[in-house]
């Protein structure tokens, strides 16, 4: 009976210490929250997006995209993403392709119990692993965001980020995000989204997007998302499941 008792009491401790899964998926915000230490979490998805480029329709579709994130310090979090995309333009075969391997972190400044402010930092390397019939102009790059996200009265919250992303011998662009999002409840969420990339005048580009995500459990989580351009003829939408493990 003690024993009984003992293992009960382990199980209350563990689930009660558990918190609840927290992703990047599915809008372009990244999350202000690095992960606990000592979790293990997987964020994957397949998307599909039509662009129109000088009168040629390109469909892509991403099959799948993976975020694996790893936490083994207090406040930091190790980063790895991989996709691989498969593409055709007007009636072609899809041609299938790795995408650049990026690598990165995200550090926690701030999150603190008495506020509704949360701010990290986050930056990725990107390694040139593609194909360079896919990326024939792309060499290695870099990106960087400031994360920021409050947490509103009634179930609401908003998050934004400023960041840049270069590739070597191309210009900078600035990014900006804000995702607007409201929880229906214990489990699904609701957001809004407009995002882009600044740079030359033909590179740059403005999106909106919306979704949701739907928490199975305090360690799997579903989503949906779609979107389209303003400054361009493109459709998006995609479809994903994250999960975590706690060592």
């Amino acid at each position: 009976m003690k024993l009984f008792i003992l293992i009960a009491l382990c199980l209350f401790s563990l689930v009660a210490s558990a918190q609840i899964i927290d992703t990047d998926r599915p809008d372009q915000t990244e999350s202000s929250a690095v992960l606990p230490v000592g979790r293990i979490q997987v964020e994957a998805g397949i998307g599909f997006s039509t662009q129109n480029q000088t009168q040629a329709i390109e469909r892509t579709w991403t099959v799948p995209t993976q975020l694996y994130r790893i936490n083994l310090l207090r406040g930091v979090e190790l980063r790895l993403q991989t996709q691989v995309l498969s593409s055709r333009t007007f009636d072609e075969d899809y041609l299938t392709r790795f995408d650049d391997i990026q690598i990165g972190t995200k550090i926690q400044l701030l999150q603190r119990e008495e506020s509704a402010t949360q701010i990290a930092v986050m930056g990725h390397l990107v390694v040139p692993t593609a194909s360079r019939s896919l990326f024939a102009d792309r060499d290695w790059g870099s990106l960087a965001r400031v994360l920021i996200s409050h947490d509103l009265d009634k179930g609401w919250s908003i998050g934004y980020n400023l960041g840049y992303q270069h590739f070597h011998g191309s210009d900078l662009q600035g990014i900006y995000t804000l995702a607007l999002a409201y929880g229906w409840n214990d489990k699904l969420t609701l957001y809004i989204e407009p995002y882009g990339e600044v740079g030359e005048a033909d590179t740059s580009f403005h999106r909106i997007n919306a979704g949701w995500t739907y928490k199975t459990s305090d360690r799997g989580q579903l989503d949906f998302s779609f979107g389209t351009g303003f400054n361009e003829e493109s459709n998006f939408a995609s479809f994903g499941y994250s999960f975590c493990v706690d060592k």
